[in-house]
């Protein structure tokens, strides 16, 4: 969603509304071209609006604290438990999760890590542990147990729907 905010204000301060279109544009009259241009520059906005009225961009939103569980950036132990305590996520030993946290340091910040998903990360982390990693297992099932979208249940419901039109 922060992607999608930024690419409806960059779109704005360039007034960009699509190679395709500015052609389409050059081919109508000056002042229609000018109208339909701040059509498209209020559709951005209004959507840019939509988006901010519905999403919580700030740093202490849910979706800000749980990206932080992806260690996909430099994340402090900090960050990490608000994460986990955001998530409510039950059995989980706090001191025991720094104290692994605290293993693991200098592999999350090694040069091996540089371009892994998520899901590598956490792989080479429990391959490269000496011991088990109890607390950081919880908190990986969790996150990969997560959807990321609901197109599954969507499709679902569409074949549904198609078979009872039958």
């Amino acid at each position: 969603m922060t992607e999608l905010k930024g690419k409806l204000e960059r779109r704005l301060k360039d007034t960009f509304v699509g190679f395709a279109v500015n052609n389409k544009l050059k081919q109508l009259t000056p002042d229609l071209a000018k109208k339909c241009e701040a059509d498209f520059l209020v559709f951005y906005e209004r959507a840019k609006k939509y988006v901010s009225e519905r999403y919580d961009f700030s740093e202490n939103s849910f979706h800000s604290k749980v990206s932080k569980l992806g260690l996909t950036t430099a994340v402090s132990y900090g960050e990490y438990s608000d994460a986990v305590q955001a998530c409510s996520l039950k059995d989980i030993d706090m001191d025991g999760l720094y104290e692994e946290y605290g293993m693991l340091e200098a592999i999350l910040s090694s040069s091996e890590m540089e371009g892994c998903h998520s899901e590598e990360r956490y792989l080479k982390l429990f391959s490269k542990a000496e011991v088990p990693l109890v607390n950081l297992r919880k908190v990986s099932a969790y996150i990969f147990s997560t959807p990321c979208s609901n197109a599954h249940t969507e499709r679902v419901f569409s074949m549904m729907t198609s078979a009872w039109r039958n």
